[in-house]
């Protein structure tokens, strides 16, 4: 198991893909690891039409623009992090 996976399991803080629009209506994307209730407050905040701090919730790993991480993006995650967010997707 990879460092920070293992440290996300036990910490209680996992690590979530999340797809968004930022304030100038572009399609975004972060890894996100907060905790469970973090995660169901931002739900329920995002309900609105409200503009939101990710960091608020918990910590950004990455983020990028588009609907698709990109390649570098994904080697980013792998080398800074030891995460292979391949596993994200299946």
């Amino acid at each position: 198991m990879r460092f920070t996976q293992a440290y996300a399991r036990r910490s209680g803080k996992p690590i979530h893909f999340i797809r968004c629009r930022d304030d100038e209506n572009r399609e975004r994307y972060y890894f996100l690891m907060c905790e469970k209730q973090k995660l169901e407050l931002l739900r329920t905040h995002s309900q609105g039409s409200r503009i939101l701090d990710l960091a608020d919730y918990g910590t950004i790993l990455l983020s990028g623009f588009g609907n698709a991480v990109s390649e570098a993006d994904k080697q980013t995650m792998l080398e800074k992090y030891d995460i292979d967010v391949t596993s994200y997707f299946n």
